[in-house]
């Protein structure tokens, strides 16, 4: 009887924290999602500083399906989804600001169209297909 009187209360206390902990999606490569990236190369091409005075194109992801950032001259603000390696990011919209010298339109096309990503040793890589479009390295 003393051994049903612990093992009962035992079983329904393990089932209450499995239920507890079931309903957590994030993937561990979701959550390191969870960073501020700054671009490190788009479409092959190494970021320059020369190009960049002010600030590298950036983005930032947070758990509420939001992205934010900027081209390297205006602000930006989206939504993304992530399922196992797939992305999508969409909704983008941007301060309009003149940007001399700047790309934004080949950055904002990327985002566009990424549909799969990877994270690996501290790099974001986006992906269009099996072409590496942008990588980005973790803010330190």
């Amino acid at each position: 009887m003393k051994i049903y009187l612990f093992t009962i209360p035992f079983f329904i206390a393990i089932s209450i924290l499995a239920g507890c902990t079931a309903g957590d999606k994030s993937t561990s490569n979701e959550t390191a999602l969870f960073n501020t990236w700054i671009a490190d190369s788009i479409n092959g091409i190494k970021t320059d500083a020369n190009i960049y005075k002010d600030k590298f194109p950036t983005l930032i992801f947070k758990e509420a399906n939001d992205v934010s950032g900027t081209t390297g001259c205006n602000t930006i603000n989206g939504k993304y989804t992530v399922s196992g390696s797939t992305i999508k990011i969409s909704d983008m919209i941007s301060t309009k600001m003149f940007c001399d010298d700047i790309d934004e339109t080949t950055f904002l096309s990327i985002l566009k169209n990424a549909d799969s990503y990877k994270i690996q040793n501290e790099k974001l890589y986006l992906y269009s297909g099996k072409d590496i479009k942008m990588v980005l390295k973790k803010e330190k």
